[in-house]
């Protein structure tokens, strides 16, 4: 099954952003490399902020401060390895440190140690219940190791504290679907796109209950929403490719399927309707 994704690395770098900015006032405070290592993390110059927080570790080697926001530029760097490390120190010093904890879960999660990345993400909410992301990273953990019930659960609480988190709509209303759940699938899609309007996989998604539920015409009006999105979307092409040839309109259903093989070359299922659909056209003439 192909993965979830969620929470884009520019959605993760902002969270961290943030969680850096909340101890600012503290940092501010303290000795003079922490200072730099600010001022070079705020312009996005990652290695020169790891040398001064390294700096300021040698300095001051009991400071949890340092380590965790030294991780926090690995982590931006793609060093996870490194971030775990620094962050694994951090918490020895400050185990309460729920900002520590959630991004330790997120490096854990990077590397695919997904037991350890629960752990964390369930330890910060113990310490602090209103971390964002942690149930909706967990309901992606779980619905990769296709335990969708635990899933739903986490998605639920994703909502329950964030009603406008359109990713937890979106991701329930994909197991729903795929449990044959559909007017709770389209219900969760339909919110998701009210917040979210422009995204062309929950349009495409939706035009699949919607195909499913024998509403052709809405699931053709979703298909033509998401390709609007992105043109390039070659499976929305094939959808709706399949939607005219039910409603007999033949040449639409071609050119649908030649634009869904011309985007994706390896797409045999649009290879074969279409020839099949161009051999039954044939025999009619």
């Amino acid at each position: 099954m192909k993965k979830l994704k969620f929470t884009p690395d520019q959605t993760i770098n902002a969270a961290f952003k943030v969680i850096f900015m909340a101890v600012r006032e503290k940092l501010i405070s303290m000795a003079k490399p922490i200072k730099k290592g600010l001022a070079y993390y705020e312009k996005g110059n990652y290695p020169k902020a790891i040398e001064e927080y390294t700096k300021a570790i040698k300095d001051a080697p009991y400071n949890h401060f340092s380590y965790r926001d030294r991780a926090y530029a690995y982590y931006l760097l793609g060093k996870y390895k490194e971030t775990i490390k620094d962050l694994t120190k951090s918490l020895a010093l400050y185990p309460n440190d729920a900002n520590a904890r959630y991004a330790r879960g997120l490096a854990y999660d990077k590397l695919e140690k997904y037991k350890e990345a629960v752990r964390d993400y369930r330890k910060t909410l113990e310490i602090n219940p209103k971390v964002e992301n942690c149930h909706l990273n967990l309901g992606v953990i779980y619905f990769n190791r296709q335990n969708k019930k635990k899933a739903v659960v986490e998605f639920t609480e994703t909502i329950k504290a964030n009603p406008k988190d359109f990713r937890a709509y979106s991701n329930r209303g994909l197991i729903y679907g795929q449990q044959n759940k559909l007017d709770k699938a389209l219900a969760d899609y339909n919110k998701a796109l009210k917040l979210n309007p422009k995204n062309s996989r929950d349009l495409n998604n939706r035009g699949v209950v919607c195909e499913r539920q024998k509403l052709y015409g809405k699931a053709i009006a979703d298909y033509t929403k998401a390709i609007k999105v992105d043109p390039n979307f070659a499976k929305a092409y094939y959808n709706r490719a399949r939607m005219y040839r039910l409603k007999k309109e033949y040449a639409k259903a071609i050119k649908d399927y030649d634009k869904a093989i011309k985007l994706k070359t390896d797409f045999p299922d649009a290879v074969t309707l279409r020839n099949r659909l161009k051999k039954e056209m044939s025999k009619k003439h």
